[in-house]
């Protein structure tokens, strides 16, 4: 059976593989592409309309223990890593 995962923008419950990782690097936000970076983790669905949610209500900020989000690079990334299908 696959893990499940709750989604930081709609909390949407799916399979852990379906949904892209985010970790907690040096205070900042990364994608974890491969879902095995060591340390705290949040999950997105690759849908845009959960991301700002999640920056809006500062979800991800609480999950992953950060002080504060760079929104557009953050949203680079995100985008980037859906339009590789994940592989970036």
């Amino acid at each position: 059976m696959e893990p499940v995962r709750t989604c930081l923008g709609c909390r949407g419950r799916e399979n852990k593989a379906d949904l892209i990782r985010l970790v907690r690097r040096d205070d900042a936000i990364v994608v974890d592409v491969r879902r095995t970076a060591p340390g705290r983790g949040g999950y997105l669905h690759r849908r845009p309309e959960c991301w700002e949610p999640a920056l809006r209500r500062r979800a991800l900020t609480r999950a992953l223990r950060v002080t504060d989000v760079d929104r557009e690079a953050l949203l680079g990334r995100l985008d980037a890593a859906v339009g590789d299908g994940g592989a970036a």
